[in-house]
């Protein structure tokens, strides 16, 4: 018996000293979808294989778009991953993303990136927005933060969640941030005026766009380029702090995700569950948790149709109210 408790604990000890593959449990539930990820754009972050995997893993198809978009675009896919375009996009393949964006019942996520060190602009991606009819942009700066981070202000944590409905739920099951790599914000633009007015999201409000996550009060917003545009109105802001990460704009019957950073990709650990220099949270970030959870709702709860019993009773209503207009008669 001492031999077999001896063992046991050996065991025990042995299994408390190996790293554990995973530190929450996270997956992609929706099964059955087609998600296209284009890379051919000039992008710098496009390694995508641990998203691709966990994709193909629960039985949905994944087409990568990477020497050109049109080849392999598939309108009839479910969603598009975009990550970090620096290149335009011709007016064909313009086009060929708003005719499929707006079938209605799609999810589109586009990454950005920071103007740190000057390579980055976001003037492909606001372009495509602006055609799209979004009333959302990327900013032209660079987010740092010198309190949450994963070893250095550049590794950015977004640490705090929106408070919205959507928000609530893609959310679920996160017990902290994730960290983005030389991130920047996105603003609002209200276009109904002669000259596009960018919009600081923290205080001004646009209806179907909902804030899914914030960085820190700490962070901080520069204009690291110096190239004074419109876009870089959160590093002239005498208001530090508290700048979106992630947002939502729901446009006719499709989803918008726009996000400071390609937080899908394997670059620098974005979409894992521990982060590269194990800094932040203990190393562990919920990066991973909160794709797959917007993968989840966008092409899984939000897609549900309506329950039986709400349907029967409008229809019930719509019925009585049509017997009663023709007895009226």
């Amino acid at each position: 018996m001492k031999k077999t408790i001896v063992g046991l604990l050996l065991i025990v000890t042995i299994l408390a000293t190996v790293p554990s593959t995973f530190a929450y449990d996270t997956s992609i539930k929706v099964k059955n979808k087609t998600i296209m990820i284009d890379v051919s754009h000039g992008a710098y972050h496009t390694s995508v294989e641990n998203f691709k995997g966990n994709l193909t893993e629960a039985k949905n198809t994944v087409v990568m778009l990477e020497s050109d978009l049109l080849t392999n675009f598939t309108a009839e896919a479910d969603a598009l991953f975009m990550s970090g375009p620096d290149e335009m996009y011709t007016g064909e393949e313009t086009e060929k993303i708003k005719d499929w964006f707006n079938q209605g019942g799609k999810f589109l996520f586009i990454g950005g990136d920071s103007d740190y060190g000057g390579y980055f602009s976001p003037v492909a991606i606001n372009n495509l927005l602006r055609n799209l009819g979004a009333n959302i942009r990327l900013d032209s700066t660079s987010i740092s933060d010198e309190n949450n981070n994963d070893g250095a202000s550049y590794r950015v944590a977004a640490t705090q969640p929106g408070t919205g409905d959507v928000a609530t739920k893609v959310t679920e099951g996160m017990e902290a941030g994730f960290i983005l790599h030389g991130p920047c914000s996105i603003l609002g633009i209200n276009t109904s005026t002669a000259v596009p007015e960018y919009l600081d999201l923290r205080t001004a409000t646009l209806p179907n766009v909902e804030v899914l996550y914030k960085y820190s009060a700490d962070a901080v917003s520069s204009d690291s380029d110096v190239s004074g545009l419109p876009t870089d109105l959160y590093a002239e802001s005498d208001t530090t702090g508290n700048y979106p990460a992630v947002v939502l704009e729901t446009i006719g019957n499709s989803y918008l995700v726009l996000a400071g950073e390609a937080i899908f990709t394997d670059y620098k650990s974005m979409y894992d569950q521990f982060t590269e220099t194990g800094e932040y949270n203990g190393g562990v970030t919920y990066g991973q948790m909160f794709v797959n959870n917007l993968i989840n709702y966008f092409l899984g709860e939000a897609q549900a149709p309506l329950p039986i019993a709400p349907v029967v009773a409008a229809l019930a209503l719509f019925g009585g109210a049509l017997v009663i207009v023709r007895r009226r008669k």
